[in-house]
């Protein structure tokens, strides 16, 4: 082989490196933006992530909430319907209780509308007896 031989073989040999270079710095630029790709990708899912689990703590917190307010809810309702029962009772006392007064004053007025006949028919047997 000649020195042009081997010069061109040379050549060839360095035009064929120079062009896996550039094909290698073409690939190695490409993986790094896919790099940087997945890295904001990766940034934007962990935001995601971020939000989604502030969002299921305000949700848990809002749930805790409602689960009180029920909780207080159901106890003034028991103590309602306590309340509510506490007063059926009087108001049955009561008309129990009215119940035996107008029997007691319907009895009282019976004898008192006996006695006034009795001392009526007194008074007037005094008057035909003429007695004062």
């Amino acid at each position: 082989m000649t020195i042009d031989e081997r010069l061109e073989a040379l050549t060839q040999s360095l035009e064929l490196m120079a062009a896996m270079q550039r094909d290698n710095e073409t690939q190695i630029a490409d993986l790094t933006q896919s790099m940087k790709e997945a890295s904001e990708s990766a940034k934007q899912a962990s935001e995601s992530a971020k939000q989604a689990s502030e969002s299921a703590k305000q949700a848990s917190e809002s749930v805790k909430q409602m689960s009180e307010a029920i909780l207080v809810t159901s106890v003034r309702q028991n103590i309602q319907e306590n309340e509510i029962e506490e007063h059926k009772k009087r108001l049955d006392e009561m008309q129990q209780f009215r119940y035996r007064t107008e029997q007691n004053l319907a009895e009282i007025t019976g004898k008192l509308n006996a006695l006034i006949d009795i001392v009526d028919g007194i008074v007037r047997d005094r008057k035909r007896n003429g007695q004062p």
